[in-house]
């Protein structure tokens, strides 16, 4: 599993950096003047799709001259976003146009536009709002907060109801995941005759004698694998449900999350839960190391399992911060599922691990796993000492006979 993620960590990190750093605009070298004429043209015809096609180029080419005009544009071209996202009830523009005006807002402490951006924000979220309000598992998250007090109670059931989120989903994943544990602890304990192998054998020699311990002990090397792809498509549904309930976290504060402490230090605190919080950004960051530091369930890859955690802990902060600034509410719902899966981990880990049994041949060849894939151990098969005969397959039989013509045997 290792193996795997190691790869594409550092795939993310590169795929990353070229966006970030050395990602060229194609419209750099067209002059102003051509954006500026076709975007006037599209605001004269209020044509969206126009004004958020040539907008775009045209407020970058604006940020080296006039950043006032530049996100006068971009207010413009996120103000036609929402308007698309409106007609097509679409959450995902919505989405894209408040991230969009919520930067334009932050970008210019005071003035006219720092108003407008406030007011188009509002705006933005209700079209969001009404959006998301479809779908089961806006409705799902709905419920859950309306139990908690809804807007009766905003300092207590919107963070409240993603702690009860996490745990319904880590309740209701932790059989598997104890299983899983489990799984990785058993194959830990085939890692010395696995190293032994390795040291005589290569290639499918070795792939055959490796399927043939796991065999013998009837361990499946996709034990630790499995359940989490069968977890998965929970933590995915709760995360697009609390995705679409984005916009009326807003209505939800959290301790120091709330417009008071917002006012002090905007770019610290947030205003409410549907914001970014940089404070939960770092905890979150701190949890996902702490996780990843006390999970190992395997000492011969403990060493690398804690620098893929300590450095995905580091990615996704740093993602959280620049780049993805995922609201306060789903942060907390991280950081109570990270807190959760380290007390899982931590308590599994001290079970004792089931001894190692060898499993007869019968039992051998009734696993599922490895029916037809049973690698031989010698050059025979089927009998204890060697020397019973191959198995009859069906096929016919040639027999060279002394006259050194083959004739098929029937």
């Amino acid at each position: 599993m290792s193996r795997f993620i190691t790869p594409l960590l550092m795939a993310a990190v590169v795929f990353l950096a070229i966006n970030l750093f050395c990602k060229q605009d194609p419209a750099a070298k067209k002059p102003i003047a051509d954006f500026q004429k076709s975007y006037d043209d599209a605001v004269l015809a209020n044509d969206n799709a126009k004004i958020m096609e040539f907008g775009r180029p045209y407020a970058t080419k604006l940020d080296d001259t006039d950043k006032r005009a530049a996100s006068e544009v971009r207010l413009k071209v996120a103000e036609a976003t929402r308007e698309t996202a409106a007609e097509k009830s679409d959450f995902n523009l919505a989405v894209a146009s408040y991230n969009e005006i919520r930067k334009i807002y932050k970008a210019n402490p005071d003035g006219p536009i720092k108003t407008h951006a406030f007011e188009e924000m509002a705006k933005t979220a209700e079209v969001g709002k009404k959006a998301a309000s479809k779908s089961i598992g806006f409705r799902f998250v709905d419920t859950v907060v309306g139990a908690l007090g809804g807007t009766s109670k905003p300092g207590f059931s919107y963070w409240f109801a993603g702690v009860l989120l996490a745990v319904f989903v880590r309740l209701l994943v932790w059989p598997l995941m104890t299983k899983q544990i489990m799984g990785f602890k058993r194959m830990a304990l085939l890692q010395p005759m696995i190293k032994d192998l390795q040291t005589k054998y290569q290639g499918p020699e070795l792939q055959q004698r490796t399927m043939k311990l796991y065999s013998r002990y009837g361990i499946n090397p996709m034990a630790g694998c499995l359940p989490l792809l069968i977890t998965m498509p929970v933590f995915l549904w709760v995360f697009m449900a609390m995705g679409s309930y984005r916009f009326n976290f807003m209505n939800g504060t959290f301790l120091w999350i709330n417009p008071e402490s917002a006012l002090s230090n905007p770019r610290i605190f947030a205003p409410n839960l549907g914001e970014m919080d940089v404070i939960l950004v770092i905890v979150y960051g701190i949890s996902m190391v702490v996780q990843a530091l006390l999970s190992v369930s395997d000492p011969s890859t403990a060493k690398q399992a804690k620098i893929i955690g300590i450095s995905t802990g580091l990615l996704f902060t740093v993602l959280f911060l620049t780049v993805l600034p995922y609201p306060s509410a789903f942060l907390i719902y991280w950081i109570t599922s990270n807190i959760l899966t380290t007390i899982q981990s931590y308590v599994v880990s001290r079970k004792p691990i089931p001894p190692l049994v060898e499993k007869s041949e019968d039992e051998q060849k009734k696993s599922p796993l490895f029916a037809g894939l049973q690698p031989k151990d010698g050059p025979a098969a089927g009998g204890s000492n060697g020397n019973s005969a191959a198995p009859k397959t069906g096929a016919p039989v040639l027999h060279k006979p002394k006259g050194g013509k083959q004739k098929k045997k029937r």
